[in-house]
């Protein structure tokens, strides 16, 4: 479950610095962080043995 958490910062900080132009890529569309974090969110509840979440997504 911390490794999910650092695994959002990280991805958080080069979302953060595609938006500064300091990569070479562009940031993503806000949709795909929203799903990430409720991927990486459900990874984590299962894990912990809590029933699955429909994606709000699909």
């Amino acid at each position: 479950v911390e490794e999910s958490e650092q695994f959002l910062r990280t991805m958080d900080d080069i979302e953060a610095r595609a938006a500064r132009n300091e990569l070479l890529v562009p940031p993503p569309p806000p949709g795909i962080r929203a799903f990430r974090y409720w991927f990486v969110g459900e990874l984590a509840r299962q894990y912990r043995g809590e029933p699955p979440l429909p994606c709000p997504y699909a």
